[in-house]
């Protein structure tokens, strides 16, 4: 009887165990979240709301700390290397895609777990409402006859700023100094403040400035007309015809070994938050497309990312690296 016993105790131990490792794992305490640029820019103006809602659905609080430095860098590594216990998300623009091409740090979108591709954005060309430029040849123009006299801003060297600018020295030769600001609501203010001649931002960052007349679009960087009445790029110069579109895009992800429930768990929050009408609300003017990709689809979106802007970078001689090198053949 007692070998019985033992025997029935020792089941019922296994069978506790295997109920408690396949046991939905859900947050018993508040949650960071790595942000690598300042507060109001594009990044922080979509995650915050999203995780304002996706809080609800876990029952912890999620805390954005945003750290700027490096085009985001200094902040996704630091997620990176945190423990991988479920309590560290990591979000991330389009920049986290490059940092390999630039060695700014050993990890990448290929280095996490990457839980959504939350929405991309356009990028447009703005100048001050008193700029001498009209057109955006006329602001190459200037720059091909005076190398260097014309000043742009970008909030970091890394990320869609440096690709499309690439693409412009592939094409036109323009190669544009840089004023750094530590987020794309900055960079807006760098170049109204006249530090800077231009800039590239999401619509949302510069509707406002644009509707009172502070700021002017001269084009969008993308194949057709985004906005009727500004004009794309690639009708000033064809020839950027395959380089484009490029969007920024923006990600929140996960360390790679925390567990497969942890990642379901934020899934399924972060799926929720997304279709929850408080969200939709919040990004309703804000000028993104929402795309809310998961699983193989984020990834698969962030590689064609990836393949089109080591293409520019490469051709423009702006990284010395090859496909081959990136893992990108």
């Amino acid at each position: 009887m007692k070998k019985f016993l033992a025997l029935v105790l020792a089941v019922m131990m296994v069978l506790a165990v295997a109920v408690s490792a396949n046991a939905e794992w859900k947050p018993t305490k508040g949650i960071k979240a790595f942000l690598g640029y300042g507060a109001g820019g594009t990044t922080d103006n979509i995650v915050r709301p999203l995780f304002s809602v996706a809080s609800n659905f876990l029952g912890q609080i999620i805390n954005v700390e945003n750290l700027s430095g490096g085009s985001g860098s200094i902040s996704w590594a630091e997620g990176c290397e945190a423990a991988p216990d479920g309590y560290s998300l990591i979000c991330g623009a389009e920049t986290c895609a490059l940092y390999d091409m630039y060695d700014l740090v050993p990890y990448t979108s290929d280095s996490v777990n990457v839980l959504m591709v939350i929405a991309d954005t356009p990028n447009f060309l703005y100048v001050r409402k008193d700029s001498p430029y009209e057109t955006v040849e006329d602001l190459f123009n200037a720059e091909l006859a005076k190398p260097g006299t014309v000043l742009k801003t970008a909030s970091g060297t890394v990320g869609i700023n440096a690709t499309t600018s690439a693409v412009y020295k592939a094409v036109v030769g323009v190669d544009f100094d840089a004023y750094t600001a530590d987020s794309s609501s900055s960079a807006v203010v760098t170049v109204l403040g006249g530090f800077a001649d231009f800039g590239f931002s999401a619509y949302a960052n510069i509707k406002d400035y644009v509707d009172s007349g502070d700021v002017r679009i001269l084009c969008s960087n993308s194949n057709t007309r985004i906005i009727e009445d500004i004009p794309c790029i690639t009708e000033y110069y064809p020839e950027m015809t395959d380089f484009f579109p490029l969007n920024a895009f923006y990600c929140v992800a996960l360390n790679p070994e925390c567990t497969q429930d942890m990642v379901d768990t934020y899934t399924e929050a972060l799926t929720a938050a997304y279709n929850d009408e408080s969200f939709r609300a919040a990004m309703e003017n804000y000028g993104v497309n929402l795309l809310g990709l998961t699983g193989q689809e984020a990834n698969d979106y962030i590689r064609n990312f990836r393949v089109a802007a080591a293409k520019a970078l490469i051709n423009a001689g702006a990284i010395n690296k090859t496909m081959a090198d990136l893992g990108l053949e």
